[in-house]
């Protein structure tokens, strides 16, 4: 079987090869039937072709029999993919392990993102796993959405131990290669450097951000881009992690060395009902099972993880008045769901913030509220139709009335005394006073309206202007109906990139792409400082691997140009 296995193919006299499940650059997984015990499993062939040199074959050869102790020794791990048995047949092992119903990660994700509370369950059970497997000294050193295992019943499992390591021991690849999926990599691996058990936490970090966000933080148009993304750009900014951003956050740490470590990342962890949008407070639970982890006591020197200050949390509230969950979303994060008669819990950072609900895909308009440290503010939500409605949860925003039009009484005149009898008037007629009334009240009334009227347009511009001016999410938002063409971008200018999502399950799009916004702005994320065609890549005329022309900028394709740009 050195030229690769086919369906129907007997592997150890015992299990029959039936469909490939999948293939990557070891080898492939075949569904197959175990005849001796009558039951189905998976069975990893490795790739031997026969051109390959000898130390490469003796290295592949090596990666799946430390695979396979790796996952022995993990065997009754709840989230690692159980290994069942392991053969060697034509020099080569086969690797039999336990059969998955379902797909993988990567699989789930092109339908879209994960919520906080599926990406809740995710963190959970892959620093589960991890921890498991640096408790036993091995580093897998690929861990990403293609490598974990999403079954039927939504248990999670990694898999895929064929790169892994010992923590401490001889190496498994050549000298100066690095191993793994260029996205994935921690800094210091993308650097050269060895990998330890922090690395798969980055790794981590990274999953988490694609599920969560919809978007892998750094995957570029090269593994060569990609790399340098790892080891020198910042992650874009998360509007989806909602109340799981810090967690990731930290696990993104450029530093190994105060990266979150497992310990640190339980403690990071929201509770369950946190994660669902039943409350934001308490203290979050220590992870999946054991005892508590110690809290981490050294201080956090990262510039992932300000300084904590004493401002206090603004609270909002939204009680769901109508007959359908709907999702509650501040500043375009979504932060969980309000069931139908409950009343979900919500914190957020002080100041001008914008809160929608969103109920069978459809938002409502955002609503600007500033919100006070240590406040509380109660909304409610309810239905017109199949569309969400948002309002003060005491009726109408406007004011109450009967106040407005309350007629002042006489003020008495300074030198009338306390006693005196009124002069008399005489009174007019009837339809005199009615005509001499009418006019003036009419005019002072339709004046009053058109002030009134006036100052909401301005206060709103301005604002508009504000929040556009100083809220990335309301700005980015804005920018999504507002943006000028990237293709039109020059040196000076500033770009944003265009992460959009409408709607949800079949009927959901996605608006991912660099666009022009004013630098003022608060989306505005990069500014451009040189544009470059595409045929004046360096070495591209001399025979040599182009390499890139913006020397450590960010590359930006627009059309047929390159936009060099840095941070902004």
């Amino acid at each position: 079987m050195t030229d690769g296995a086919r369906s129907g193919d007997l592997v150890a006299g015992r299990y029959r090869l039936l469909e490939p499940l999948g293939s990557g650059g070891m080898g492939r997984v075949w569904k197959a039937h175990d005849q001796r015990l009558d039951t189905h499993v998976a069975v990893k062939e490795l790739w031997l072709h026969l051109g390959m040199p000898p130390e490469e074959r003796a290295d592949r050869l090596r990666r799946a029999e430390f695979e396979a102790l790796s996952a022995v020794k993990l065997r009754d791990h709840p989230h690692v993919v159980t290994v069942h048995d392991v053969v060697v047949e034509d020099e080569r092992p086969w690797i039999v392990m336990q059969l998955v119903d379902g797909g993988t990660l990567h699989e789930r994700l092109a339908k879209g993102p994960l919520s906080t509370a599926a990406g809740r369950r995710l963190a959970a059970a892959l620093l589960d796993a991890l921890d498991g497997a640096h408790q036993q000294g091995i580093v897998h050193r690929d861990v990403k959405p293609a490598n974990v295992m999403v079954t039927k019943d939504r248990q999670i499992l990694l898999t895929d131990f064929g790169i892994a390591a010992p923590e401490a021991g001889p190496s498994l690849t050549t000298t100066g290669a690095v191993i793994g999926s260029a996205p994935y990599l921690a800094p210091e691996r993308a650097q050269g450097r060895k990998a330890r058990p922090a690395s798969d936490l980055f790794s981590l970090g990274v999953t988490l951000f694609e599920a969560l966000e919809g978007v892998s933080p750094f995957e570029r148009d090269s593994p060569a881009a990609s790399l340098h993304a790892v080891a020198y750009d910042e992650a874009p900014p998360m509007r989806r992690a909602g109340i799981l951003e810090p967690l990731v956050t930290e696990l993104l740490d450029k530093d190994p060395d105060t990266r979150a470590t497992v310990a640190r990342a339980r403690e990071l962890l929201p509770s369950k009902r946190a994660a669902n949008g039943k409350e934001t407070t308490g203290p979050p639970p220590g992870g999946g099972g054991g005892q508590q982890p110690p809290k981490k006591t050294r201080k956090q020197t990262s510039v992932h993880s300000p300084p904590k200050t004493t401002r206090l949390s603004a609270v909002v509230k939204v009680r769901n008045e109508g007959t359908v969950p709907v999702d509650v979303l501040i500043s375009g994060r979504d932060l969980g769901e309000v069931r139908p008669g409950t009343t979900g819990t919500f914190k957020a950072e002080p100041g001008v913030r914008t809160v929608q609900v969103r109920s069978r895909g459809i938002k409502t308009d955002p609503w600007a509220l500033r919100l006070k440290d240590g406040g509380t503010v109660l909304l409610r939500a309810r239905e017109d139709g199949k569309r969400p409605q948002l309002g003060h949860a005491n009726g109408s925003a406007q004011a109450p009335k009967g106040k407005a039009n309350a007629q002042a009484k006489p003020k008495p005149k300074p030198n009338a005394k306390p006693n005196a009898k009124p002069s008399p008037q005489p009174k007019p007629k009837p339809k005199q006073q009615a005509a001499k009334a009418a006019p003036a009240k009419s005019g002072a009334s339709s004046g009053n309206d058109a002030a009134v009227g006036w100052g909401i347009v301005v206060a709103a511009l301005v604002l508009g202007l504000v929040l556009y001016g100083e809220n990335a999410s309301f700005s980015g938002w804005v920018s999504h109906f507002l943006n000028g063409s990237v293709t039109k971008a020059e040196s000076g200018d500033c770009v944003y990139f265009d992460d959009y999502q409408e709607g949800e399950g079949d009927d959901v799009k996605y608006t991912r792409e660099w666009v022009e916004v004013p630098c003022w702005s608060a989306a505005a994320q990069y500014e451009v400082n040189n544009v470059v065609s595409a045929a004046s890549r360096i070495g591209s005329t001399t025979g040599t691997a182009p390499r890139s022309p913006c020397l450590g900028m960010r590359e930006i394709a627009a059309g047929g140009l390159t936009l060099c740009a840095t941070p902004k």
